[in-house]
């Protein structure tokens, strides 16, 4: 049915047409559906209207209605909703939060109404007890496929369970018109509705699609696809040659094999990307990205107050900022890296700062629903990576990456333990804080809103989602922008310099997306939040499977925690020192004394 008036726009409607399962699936079961009903209803014959022994279509149509309509809040109640975005994710979308509102006290007032209905129209008999046992039996049944189908019940599929309810309650009490089953099962009505079912489930599940009553599998992929990964896979192959090219090289100088550790690592990894065993970062700049997060809010104004500071202090973080008074402005000012900042979620206007795209109200609470929507996801992924390519283009040769944003360490936190499958107590610790101390009361309540917030998206987790899945349920707009800049600089081969625990995490779902990210990674900082190791082993594996160097860990292990890339730009130092390597000696000529 969405087929006919589920698209919200003509591309939307021609989308969903085209799809054999929506499309020809959905306008025919449509059909079918109508048919049926009249055809039972003409059956049924005249009304005839008295308490306990009516009959007819009247009646008929009254008690279809009330029964079928109760199957949604038994499903409601007894399975998850699904946020299953696309063209009508706005217009269901207080469906997730209505959901909590489906108590069990209503459940019972909609099961005593609709038992009313029966036994007020039909009497108290074997054929009431027969259409609410139907019912139910269905009910459940419906449940249990949404399940495994979709993970879930969503609107469309509540509207279905209806449509195929009141068939099943007509068919019932049809039976119940003709004395003691004596139905003619050669009834044309019958015949036609049989023929019908049966061609619609044949075609849809042999035309354009796998069957539609299954679940879809994963599919093989294209002849592009294929190009892509072909064009990936040498990409990858030609720095791992360069990589390994140059650390022979440094193992030739004149110094004991690997006695420089990480900045070994660094000036090798520099090369492959430039292509030159002469590699040089002259400009460098940190791009920092501002968002507030639904979750950070106070409780009084929908949120959950899931950190220290109140959610406007991201406002006045992102005013000094502005001003050149923050922490990443005074740092970058003395070691010559140039600071962009770009809002992206701040809740107000920022106007100077403001991106081609931002969320005005930040993300929403992932506690209720998730944090963005499918369509806001893509265009902050565009917006960092624009900004990388604007900086580019002003020839700035290397990045740094920050953030500011409170509440994006619970947001961080969540994404780590979705794409590890780590219990929250491993990768949780207490993110910004008012005192040195940590606060072991903050920590458990930090605890108790990433399960909570695992447990309303566990359906989705199951599914194994995409990063960009993940980022629609728990992320931020800055973490977002964040991964579109990493995507960025690894298509164009810029180095970029990894702050602590929330840029790590953002870089972990951009390796997840593209593991050719992990080739341009240089940690900067290791966090003091724990989960921020668990983080950058994770990276490393990915790049490890991916038969690519795994980025080495990070230069500095100071305890910082402040965010805003300063992390990052600190090390900005020891890259370009990196640099500096390949001008040593060789070994060779110095025991030559060609020197």
């Amino acid at each position: 049915s969405d087929g006919i008036g589920g698209g919200w726009s003509k591309t939307e409607i021609l989308k969903i047409m085209s799809d054999t399962r929506l499309g020809t699936y959905g306008c025919s079961c449509l059909v079918l559906f109508f048919i049926t009903k009249v055809s039972l209803l003409a059956a049924l014959g005249t009304s005839r209207w008295a308490v306990g022994d009516c009959s007819g279509a009247g009646p008929a149509l009254l008690v279809s209605h009330t029964v079928a309509r109760w199957t949604a809040p038994f499903l409601i109640h007894t399975n998850d909703y699904i946020d299953e975005g696309g063209p009508k994710q706005k217009y269901y979308s207080f469906m997730i939060r209505a959901s909590a509102l489906v108590s069990s006290g209503r459940l019972c007032f909609a099961t005593l109404f609709a038992a009313l209905v029966v036994i007020c129209t039909n009497g108290w008999d074997l054929w009431a007890l027969l259409i609410g046992t139907s019912v139910v039996l269905f009910s459940i049944a419906a449940g249990s496929y949404a399940r495994y189908l979709l993970g879930g019940v969503q609107g469309d599929y509540l509207g279905a369970t209806i449509c195929i309810c009141e068939i099943v309650v007509l068919a019932t009490m049809l039976l119940k018109t003709r004395a003691n089953f004596e139905m003619n099962f050669l009834d044309l009505t019958v015949v036609r509705f049989l023929c019908l079912l049966l061609f619609v489930y044949v075609w849809t599940a042999n035309i354009g699609h796998p069957d539609v009553f299954l679940q879809e599998k994963e599919k093989s992929p294209r002849k592009d696809e294929d190009d892509e990964i072909t064009g990936e896979r040498q990409a990858n192959s030609s720095f791992v040659d360069m990589y390994q090219e140059l650390m022979r090289e440094i193992d030739s100088l004149a110094k004991p094999l690997g006695s420089l550790g990480t900045l070994e690592d660094w000036a090798a990894r520099l090369g492959a990307l430039q292509g030159t065993s002469r590699p040089k970062v002259k400009s460098p700049v940190c791009i920092v990205y501002a968002g507030d997060h639904g979750a950070a809010k106070s409780i009084a104004d929908g949120g959950a107050s899931c950190s220290a500071y109140p959610q406007e202090v991201t406002r006045y973080i992102l005013k000094a900022l502005r001003i050149g008074l923050a922490g990443a402005s005074v740092l970058a000012g003395e070691v010559g890296v140039d600071v962009k900042v770009v809002d992206v979620g701040v809740v107000g206007e920022c106007s100077d700062v403001s991106s081609p795209f931002k969320l005005k109200d930040g993300t929403r609470n992932f506690l209720l629903e998730r944090a963005m929507t499918t369509e806001e996801v893509q265009k902050l992924l565009q917006v960092g990576r624009g900004a990388v390519k604007d900086c580019i283009a002003l020839g700035h040769d290397c990045l740094a990456l920050g953030e500011v944003g409170i509440g994006n360490t619970t947001a961080s936190s969540l994404l780590l333990c979705t794409i590890l499958s780590c219990p929250p107590e491993k990768c949780v610790d207490g993110g910004a804080r008012k005192s040195k101390k940590v606060d072991e009361e903050k920590i458990k309540h930090k605890i108790a809103l990433i399960k909570k917030a695992l447990r309303k998206h566990a359906r989705l987790l199951k599914s194994c989602p995409r990063g960009e899945d993940l980022l629609e349920c728990f992320g931020g707009a800055e973490i977002t922008a964040l991964v579109g800049s990493f995507l960025e600089a690894s298509d164009r081969k810029v180095p970029v310099l990894v702050d602590g625990f929330i840029v790590s995490i953002a870089a972990l779902v951009a390796a997840t997306i593209s593991p050719c990210v992990t080739q341009c990674l240089f940690f900067g900082t290791k966090s003091a939040e724990k989960g921020h190791q668990l983080c950058v082993a994770a990276i490393q594996e990915v790049a490890r499977t991916a038969k690519l160097p795994p980025p080495p860990e990070p230069a500095l292990s100071m305890g910082l925690r402040l965010g805003e890339g300063t992390g990052a730009i600190l090390a900005f130092p020891i890259l370009r020192n990196a640099c500096n390597m390949f001008k040593m000696v060789k070994l060779d000529a110095l025991l030559g004394n060609k020197v």
